[in-house]
């Protein structure tokens, strides 16, 4: 299985990424309307027939976004990661004032 795509390896992927885009896993504040992001991507035979040894979930690393004048291309990550949906149940200990 493979778990990690390069840009040189499916460059037709970075032509459109937004196509594969499924949701924003990451949104940070930087700078006046620059914010740090990642998405989610998903491949499957509808939107990639040709390339089944890929589908499923991707990740990107990290880039930069911007509210004003959208997601230049160049700052696009050259790698895609491949991950699986998990979930965990986080305990919180508190306490309230007896009356």
């Amino acid at each position: 299985m493979i778990n990690r795509i390069t840009k040189q390896q499916y460059p037709a992927i970075w032509e459109d990424m937004l196509a594969f885009q499924l949701k924003e896993l990451h949104h940070e504040h930087r700078r006046n309307s620059n914010y740090f992001t990642s998405w989610l991507l998903y491949f499957d035979e509808t939107n990639l027939p040709e390339h089944p040894e890929i589908h499923g979930l991707w990740q990107t690393e990290t880039f930069i976004g911007d509210h004003e004048y959208g997601i230049d291309e160049s700052d696009l990550p050259d790698e895609l990661y491949r991950v699986e949906e998990k979930k965990r149940m986080i305990e919180e200990t508190y306490y309230e004032q007896v009356r």
